[in-house]
């Protein structure tokens, strides 16, 4: 594994808020994934205003990680010391190794043999091509919806809001691609209590599989989304990428 023990300084440049308003287009750039750092941080002084730029590789923070440091730099500046990470990132790969030996992971290796041993993994919607040239748009509908009866529908069916989200476009790509078995990726978290607080890429990418028509009614069928999601939840530790070659997905198939 190999680790980079170098300080990592945050630049503090002075600027003219001209130059500033020059600087700003071009402050998001590539990153060196063959050794260079992942992270840019850098504090702007101009004659008006004082700038926290941050720039950091999705390789490595996600979308919680953001809300961490923000409430860090927030504590910093109200003057009070920021909470230390109950588990880092480095922690949890180091778990993750040991897990991937044990026998949770022949639990989860066998939940998704059996959900995905004879699945059809290409589920991609065959592409409209009105033109020489393959373009892209979207379509914009504005509905209202009663919360009144979309929550009791859900109630009703034991459906939580993601899970019924994601039935919802399992239905999309049925109707799309014309198959009754759909299969994409979602996501999950990766976060629960032990490490609400890590600054870390620790959103898993798992597989979702339901037959759109076997279920008979709305209810069940909601029913059936939500046990599926919930299930492959448990399992998510088991990484995607073992899925992807063993089972022919495809990582860009992804909702969330």
């Amino acid at each position: 594994m190999k680790t980079d023990d170098s300080p990592f300084e945050i630049p503090l440049i002075a600027l003219s808020d001209e130059a500033f308003a020059e600087r700003k287009k071009t402050l998001v750039r590539p990153f060196d994934l063959s050794g260079g750092k992942l992270a840019r941080i850098e504090i702007y002084q101009t004659e008006t205003s004082l700038w926290l730029f941050e720039d950091i590789h999705h390789l490595i923070f996600d979308g919680a990680s953001f809300s961490v440091l923000a409430g860090d730099v927030r504590r910093a500046l109200d003057g009070t010391e920021p909470e230390a990470e109950k588990t880092s990132a480095f922690d949890l790969a180091q778990e993750e190794a040991a897990w991937l030996s044990g026998p949770d992971a022949k639990t989860a290796t066998d939940y998704w043999r059996e959900l995905l041993n004879d699945c059809e993994p290409d589920c991609e919607p065959e592409r409209d091509r009105w033109e020489d040239t393959p373009g892209q748009a979207w379509l914009m509908k504005d509905f209202a919806l009663d919360e009144e009866r979309f929550s009791a529908l859900r109630r009703r069916a034991g459906c939580s809001t993601s899970a019924f989200f994601t039935a919802a476009f399992a239905v999309l790509t049925s109707v799309f691609t014309g198959q009754e078995d759909v299969l994409f990726n979602t996501i999950v978290s990766g976060r629960e209590e032990s490490n609400a607080n890590t600054v870390g890429m620790l959103v898993r990418t798992i597989p979702f599989r339901v037959k759109v028509q076997e279920s008979g009614s709305v209810d069940a069928f909601l029913a059936q989304a939500n046990a599926g999601l919930q299930d492959s939840r448990l399992h998510s530790r088991y990484p995607y990428l073992k899925l992807a070659e063993t089972y022919g997905l495809r990582p860009q198939l992804e909702f969330g």
